[in-house]
Order: C-alpha cells, then structure tokens, then sequence
C-alpha cells in the first residue's frame, strides 16, 4: 500500500505561476512545504521548485530543489536532496537518467513508446536490461517481456481479454 499524503496548494500569483504547497504524510511521519515557480519560454516550460520536509520521528529535516525544463519532444529534469541527486532527460522516445543514491550511481538508458519499452542501466552491482512488448492478438492484449541481471534472467508473459 502507498502512502498516503494529505496536501493543501495555494496560489500565490494571480496566473498561478508561482505556488505553493503543505503537506502531511503520516505513514512516514513527514510535514513539508514547497514554492514552484513556473515561466513558459521558447523553447518550453520552465518550472523550478524549492522544499523543505521535516520527519518528526527522527528529527530530520530534508531539504530538496527540483528544476525542470519541458518542450514539445523534450524533457530534462534535476533533482537534489538530502540522499538522492540525478539528472534525467528524454528526447522523443529516448530515455536516460544518472543518479545517484546511498546505493551507489546508477545510469540508464532507454526507449519508450505506448507498445515497446526497452532499458538498459548499470550500477554497482552490474547492468540489467529489459524490454517489454505489447501485443494485440487473438482479441485481447498480449504482453511479452525479457530481463537480465546480473543475479537473475527470465521471460514474462501476461495474456487479457475481456469476455
């Protein structure tokens, strides 16, 4: 089961270009906040946030920034807070992203589009890659995948048809 959040927003400009937000988590014993300031542009929308989350049973307080740009067939996105930094980006239906964690720095690259899904990424551990297919056959949908690790290889496959 997810955690469930509770949150309030607040415009803070009349365009809602700049807003902000509270909200509580308590799953994880979490409060925070955030202001997003938006500008679109030229060449797409800009969007930067700013936040701060405090985790009342142990005392920590997390502060995060995420940047944004997004344009018509293209996206990069950074984010950086206490644990994680990364950096990802498509272009068309190219995919890739580095980050790094607790757990070491991961890379991946991949294509993605609304039948087909292929990923290739690499940590410290090793590379694992995958690619996963989506079938209209025999009246229902067909869905192929294959995947390796470095710990473990198989193939998926999962057939639907209502009836």
């Amino acid at each position: 089961m997810a955690n469930e959040s509770y949150r309030g927003y607040l415009p803070l400009t009349e365009d809602e270009r700049l807003l902000a937000e509270a909200y509580i988590t308590p799953d994880v014993n979490t409060v925070g906040g955030s202001v997003t300031a938006k500008q679109p542009t030229d060449i797409g929308l800009l969007s930067a946030t700013g936040g701060l989350n405090y985790q009342y049973d142990n005392k920590e307080f997390n502060p995060y920034a995420i940047g944004k740009l997004q344009g018509d067939n293209y996206g990069v996105q950074a984010a950086i807070d206490n644990y994680v930094k990364q950096i990802s980006g498509n272009v068309g239906n190219i995919t890739g992203s580095i980050t790094n964690d607790p757990y070491g720095t991961t890379k991946s690259l991949g294509y993605e589009n609304p039948n087909f899904r292929a990923n290739v990424s690499k940590n410290d551990m090793g590379t694992r890659m995958d690619i996963n297919a989506l079938f209209n056959v025999l009246g229902g949908e067909l869905s192929a995948g294959a995947y390796q690790d470095p710990y473990d290889k198989g193939l998926q496959m999962l057939f639907s048809r209502g009836f």
